[in-house]
Formats: structure tokens, sequence, C-alpha cells
């Protein structure tokens, strides 16, 4: 049976039909509801929708949606539809309720607002580049605060942009082939990949990008979702420590000292060039040897 209870009720709001589905609900043999009124059978809960019913009995149709607890032990979301039933001379005989049990597409519908709040937190994320675009032509739908803060653009700014616009020309080649295989092909729907921006300024910003494209019914790619992520710090320390070790090595490379550095098993970490030439050898073929490997080496070279 359909998840529906119809009912009549005469002007002294006493049931004079019900559906077995209402009944069902009421928890009571159809024959036991006739003649009962709602305040029979719900109590003091009644008063929350008894309102409702008066305004049918006043002669205007209405409808409401509310969440309430049957004798049955069921809890239920319910859409109800009170019309009233009226004689020639207007005055109103009864009312017919139609209430269906909307529980299902509450869950649906409570779902999808946790879903989209989660969303919306995730996308508002302080220190995460967020945005989606549109498939093909790569237009800006909604960006958040940190990605406009990260290249220096306003919302307005960016509505006039595509993402290949503020992509380094030297990474489109490699983003366009990306995006191209993921809105192609269902099974490739993510990528990520490491690539610069330009800034407004002209600055350049280093990042790492996730894309995922949404599909529709039909499988067709809608809008791509992109997190993106602010490596031009990180970068930059890497950098730094390359241009550090290079004069570190240089300085020790240069320095008429013997220079080694060794791990807690022995083997040479680092050597400088002076260090080598003491041991008749090079850099390259110390480090990662022992004492006792280089003096063996150098004993079979005497013997041979």
């Amino acid at each position: 049976s359909l998840p529906v209870l119809i009912a009549y009720l005469d002007a002294d709001m006493r049931y004079r039909m019900i559906n077995k589905t209402g009944a069902q609900w009421y928890g009571k043999p159809v024959a036991d509801v006739i003649g009962m009124s709602p305040e029979d059978i719900f109590g003091p809960q009644q008063e929350h929708w008894g309102e409702q019913m008066g305004v049918a009995f006043g002669g205007q149709e209405t409808t409401y949606e509310r969440r309430l607890t049957y004798p049955d032990g069921a809890t239920r979301d319910v859409r109800a539809v009170y019309v009233p039933h009226t004689s020639s001379n207007g005055q109103v005989n009864g009312i017919f309720a139609l209430i269906e049990d909307i529980s299902e597409h509450k869950v649906a519908e409570r779902a999808l607002q946790t879903s989209e709040e989660r969303f919306r937190n995730f996308f508002e994320l302080p220190l995460i580049g967020s945005a989606i675009y549109t498939v093909p032509d790569k237009k800006w739908i909604a960006i958040n605060d940190a990605f406009c803060e990260m290249l220096g653009y306003n919302q307005d700014e960016f509505s006039t942009l595509t993402w290949l616009d503020i992509t380094h020309p030297d990474d489109r080649a490699e983003n366009l082939a990306l995006y191209e295989a993921a809105i192609s092909d269902a099974g490739k729907d993510s990528y990520s990949m490491d690539k610069r921006f330009i800034r407004k300024d002209g600055e350049i910003v280093f990042a790492t990008i996730v894309a995922h494209t949404v599909r529709d019914e039909n499988g067709e790619p809608v809008y791509n979702l992109l997190s993106v992520r602010d490596t031009t710090q990180q970068k930059e320390a890497e950098r730094s420590q390359r241009e550090n070790d290079i004069l570190l090595h240089s300085i020790i490379d240069n320095a008429p000292a013997l220079v080694s550095l060794k791990d807690l098993d022995g083997r040479y970490l680092l050597v400088n060039e002076a260090f080598a030439r003491s041991r008749q050898s090079t850099p390259e073929k110390l480090v990662g040897k022992t004492t006792h490997t280089q003096s063996r080496q150098e004993h079979a070279t005497a013997v041979d």
C-alpha cells in the first residue's frame, strides 16, 4: 500500500472514513478509528497541528509539513493536505485529509544539507585554495577567499579569467593534457600536479593542485572541483637549502685542511678533495665506504 493516509472528518472533528494505511499508523483496526477524534488518538500532540485543521474547517484548503510520532511507534515526517467539504450554501460539513509519509525524502534532504554543509566548510578552509570551474570553457563558478588571496585577484576579476590564463606558460601543456584526459575518460576523473600560477602582480606562485571532474546523470562532465596548496615557501626553502649545500661543499672542497664526516657505522658521508688526495682517491670513491674497506682496497692495489 502507498504511504498515504486518507481520511474524512465530520464537523465534530470525528473520523467518518479512514483507509487501511491510516488505521495501521494509528495502531488500530479501521472500525475502531471510526468515531474517534484526532485528540483521542494523539492526545496533547494534536495541539501542534490542530490549528491547521481549524483553517480547513474555516473553509480554506491548507498544507503543512511536520514530524509526528504515531501510535504505532513510528516517527514520520509527513506532508498533510486538508480540503474543506462544503455544501451548496457554503457551510463546511467536514474535511478531507491526505497525509503523505515523506520520511525518506526528508532523510535524503537532511543528508544533502549535511553534505552541502561539509562541502561548504571544506571549501572555506583558510589555508587551502578552492574553486569550481566549468567544463569545457574553464570559467570560474565559485572561488574561496584563500584562492583569491593566494593569487591577488578579487571575485570579479576572476570572472574574466580562465584557469589557463593564470597558469605559467611552461606548465600549460602538461596541465591541459591532464585536464583533457580527466574529462574525456570517466576512469580518470581526478588528477594532481605541481604547477606554477602567475599572480596578478606578476609573481610566481608554486602550488600542488588536485582536480576532480563532476559528471551529470549521463556521464558528461559538467564542472571541476579544484584544491590548491601554496608550496611557494617550501620551494624557496628547498632552493635556499640547495644553494647552501653548494656553498658548503665549495668551502669544504677548497679548504686545505683534511675534512671528513662519517655515520655511526663508520661510512664516509662527506670528504673534501684534500682528504681524498691524502688517501690517493677521490671523494666519489670514498663516500659510502668505511675506513676498513678503503684499507683493503689500498692493499689490493699495492699487491697488484
